[in-house]
């Protein structure tokens, strides 16, 4: 974090927002898609099985995790600029570790079924 922070001249609070909004962009991207493939009386269990993972402390330690792969490449890269990060940041496609994925459901007090 601190140094995408100084590549960027960025304070933390911003970066964080980033990494908040991007991992919420994510799990937004999942329900649409899914909610286009499954008929209409699936919607409501689509919804709440992405809720489960947008209020898991699991999911955002994943997300945290997939972040600092996105800081390790753009750091690497020779374009830092902030909308190669901002880009990096959002147009993550990688899936959560199915084991991540079990607890995230099995810990969720109103268990997601399908």
């Amino acid at each position: 974090m601190n140094r995408v922070c100084r590549a960027l001249r960025m304070k933390p609070d911003r970066y964080i927002e980033i990494m908040y909004e991007s991992g919420n962009q994510y799990l937004e991207y999942y329900e649409a898609n899914t909610l286009a493939r499954v008929p209409e009386h699936k919607h409501r269990s689509v919804k709440r099985f992405t809720n489960a993972f947008r209020f898991s402390v699991k999911f955002w330690y994943w997300w945290r995790f997939e972040t600092e792969a996105v800081d390790r490449a753009f750091l690497a890269g020779s374009n830092q600029t902030l909308a190669t990060y901002l880009h990096m940041s959002y147009n993550r496609l990688s899936v959560p570790p199915q084991a991540v994925i079990d607890e995230i459901l099995t810990s969720n007090p109103n268990k997601v079924t399908a």
